[in-house]
């Protein structure tokens, strides 16, 4: 779990500011858990049943990376529903960064992420940072039968763009703090140009063989 520390301590941050906004988002259809994995990292929850998030939610966290990097993030909850669709659009004029979710037991949900990855270029900034997720690994991983979108649709899906995958379970929880601080460092190199995040990105990348493992395919 990664320490919480004070905001006048930070080296680098990622928020809403008067002249500048570093901003990161969690997006994609109903039902793949963002709730779930947005609770799970900014409070150490495992909800047992979530309500679909209405519009927009935030909350401001400030962690510290394996290397040592501290940095003040506000991180975004956005509905899956079309009908909030104009409003989350609103919001991702801000975004610098994101994780687009899918499930794994569900193959349609990865099918449209396309279109929400669209809808962050469109209305975010232009050299956003985005990591693709698919959540319920322990649905998968007890019962794999129930796997729907494999790892051949997996990088189908990402080989024009070289995006980078994670798979997670938000439920026991597997790979959250990871696939968040992987985002967190390829910001902070993009943004100031920082290179100490080379030796968390080195070590996340060290821990997966492929995508099965659930880890990084940085």
């Amino acid at each position: 779990m990664q320490k919480e520390i004070k905001e006048e301590e930070c080296d680098y941050s990622f928020k809403s500011t008067i002249n500048i906004q570093y901003e990161v988002a969690l997006v994609g259809e109903c039902d793949v858990g963002k709730t779930c994995i947005w609770q799970n990292y900014l409070k150490g929850m495992i909800p047992k049943k979530t309500v679909p998030t209405i519009g927009v939610e935030f909350e401001t966290k400030f962690v510290t990376l394996s290397d040592g990097s501290r940095i003040k993030a506000q991180i975004w909850d956005t509905a899956g529903q079309e009908r909030y669709r104009s409003l989350t659009n609103s919001h991702f004029r801000k975004v610098v960064g994101a994780l687009a979710i899918f499930d794994l037991t569900n193959k349609t949900s990865l099918e449209k992420l396309q279109l929400w990855i669209q809808e962050l270029k469109h209305h975010g900034d232009g050299d956003i940072q985005i990591i693709i997720v698919g959540n319920k690994l322990d649905l998968v991983q007890k019962n794999p039968s129930c796997r729907q979108v494999s790892e051949d649709d997996i990088k189908q899906f990402v080989k024009q763009n070289k995006w980078k995958v994670f798979e997670i379970s938000a439920q026991v929880p597997e790979n959250v703090n990871q696939c968040f601080e992987c985002l967190f460092i390829d910001l902070c190199k993009q943004k100031t140009g920082f290179r100490g995040g080379e030796q968390s990105q080195l070590k996340l990348m060290k821990q997966s063989a492929n995508l099965n493992e659930g880890k990084c395919k940085c």
